[in-house]
């Protein structure tokens, strides 16, 4: 639940800051960089080094990186995903 929350507050933050022209920005920004750049297909050390911990800070990336802690490492390293995506 914290991927599709995380995903939608900067959108509904945005409709409501800048009326409904920024929802196309953000939509777009999190599309175009957020979902190649968060490494959850492979892993984000497989990226460039200033793009994979880019994709980290970004909802994609973080929920993705919080799925694989839990899942594969008994939530060992959950927190800054977890925080990232409670932002």
């Amino acid at each position: 639940m914290l991927t599709p929350a995380g995903s939608a507050a900067p959108v509904g933050l945005a409709a409501a800051a800048v009326a409904h022209s920024g929802l196309g920005v953000v939509t777009l920004l999190k599309i175009l960089l957020g979902d190649p750049l968060s490494g959850v297909a492979s892993a984000p050390q497989l990226l460039p080094e200033p793009v994979g911990a880019l994709g980290q800070w970004l909802p994609p990336g973080a929920g993705g990186s919080l799925l694989r802690s839990v899942a594969f490492f008994d939530g060992g390293a959950a927190g800054g995903p977890a925080r990232t995506l409670m932002l």
